[in-house]
């Protein structure tokens, strides 16, 4: 039988900051996607894009959905960031494929 003395033992390579940070970094993003889905469906945002499938600008998104344009906006760039919107021609956005089946 064979022992190892665990003090000649090689040391384990401990991960270096930007490893670290690229998971923290993830966790951060898989959050703000999911306030975002959150938001989109507790406001109406999904259910006003899916019933205009050629898009919606944000203001025209705000309207339908009877929020505020600002903020509907940013919604809207966080939902295209998040890949959750497309762009359809310089200022509408879609559901991306198969969100209209996944979130509604």
């Amino acid at each position: 039988m064979t022992t190892t003395d665990p003090a000649k033992s090689t040391p384990t390579a401990q991960p270096e900051v930007p490893e670290q940070a690229g998971k923290i970094l993830a966790q951060f993003a898989g959050y703000v996607g999911f306030k975002t889905i959150e938001m989109g469906l507790n406001n109406g945002l999904f259910e006003a894009l899916r019933q205009h499938p050629d898009g919606l600008a944000a203001d025209d998104l705000a309207r339908e959905a009877g929020t505020d344009k600002f903020y509907t906006g940013v919604w809207s760039k966080a939902a295209y960031g998040a890949g959750i919107l497309e762009q359809s021609g310089a200022d509408k956005y879609v559901l991306a494929p198969h969100m209209d089946k996944l979130l509604l």
